[in-house]
């Protein structure tokens, strides 16, 4: 995928956030089933289609590339008329243990998922920026790590959207 720094970017989680739940995302998919929540796809498609662009991140390692791909855009393609846009996918870069423990044991996802929005935004950064909102107008997530996350990367409070368990904003 190719920006350019007048691009207008809208950072997503995965897990609960498009997922109806952490467990639900993992596992589910692995039987042919989508766990979406409802009305997720038509939100990001809409989103999609007035010009901004979607960059998901995602606390699983890396090594759930091809299957989370796989979910994303292949099992929530055409959904009620509707498909998730593509964009890229940015993994916790640890192995699966490591990415589990920080999500699990530590509760400390919010670490690597700031660095990994810090690292977005310094493809961006130049004199004529003023910060992070330049680009990046808003941001989804379902915990208060990625909450925390989003503001300790310099994104406004009042541009981060939060999904219930029950999918509503």
């Amino acid at each position: 995928f190719l920006y350019t720094d007048q691009d207008k970017l809208i950072l997503t989680d995965i897990d609960g956030t498009i997922t109806e739940s952490d467990i639900k995302g993992h596992v589910l998919p692995r039987f042919g089933i989508t766990a979406e929540h409802d009305k997720v796809v038509e939100l990001f498609s809409k989103i999609d289609t007035r010009g901004y662009h979607l960059i998901y991140l995602t606390a699983r390692s890396f090594s759930q590339d091809s299957e989370t791909k796989s979910y994303l855009f292949t099992m929530l393609q055409n959904r009620n008329g509707y498909s998730l846009p593509p964009g890229p996918v940015l993994f916790d870069p640890n192995t699966f243990i490591g990415s589990l423990v920080s999500e699990v044991v530590t509760q400390n996802p919010d670490v690597q998922k700031t660095k990994t929005i810090l690292d977005i935004w310094k493809s961006f950064d130049s004199a004529s920026k003023s910060g992070i909102m330049d680009n990046v107008v808003a941001a989804y997530g379902n915990k208060e790590s990625d909450v925390k996350a989003y503001i300790n990367a310099g994104i406004d409070p009042n541009k981060i959207y939060i999904v219930d368990p029950e999918g509503n904003l």
